[in-house]
């Protein structure tokens, strides 16, 4: 454990990104619907933000059908998130953010 001090979820995915996995951007994540129509410079921090930018932007789906596709229980066909990098990212994050803060 590195005995960071974290107060808040987003600044624990923030700490693991950038000081353990060395990421110059921890923005992994980008909106798939945004994707499709072909603005892809926007990313995101976490999964809430994510589901925030749904809530907010019109011609998503409403933010309660909001999906996770890359959760590793999900089986359907549906994507609203890409990852801005490769799939293996989150599991070297879960390693890390193990090792971090739960020891």
């Amino acid at each position: 454990m590195c005995k960071k001090v974290c107060l808040f979820p987003r600044e624990k995915i923030y700490h693991v990104l950038v000081d353990h996995m060395n990421l110059e951007d921890p923005l992994t994540l980008k909106c798939a619907i945004c994707v499709r129509r072909g603005n892809s410079q926007k990313k995101f921090l976490d999964f809430e933000s994510l589901r925030a930018h749904f809530l907010n932007s019109s011609g998503h789906p409403r933010p309660e059908d909001f999906i996770n596709n890359l959760s590793c229980t999900y089986t359907g066909s549906t994507e609203h998130v890409f990852p801005t990098g490769y799939k293996q990212i989150f599991r070297t994050y879960e390693w890390h953010f193990t090792k971090c803060f739960i020891g």
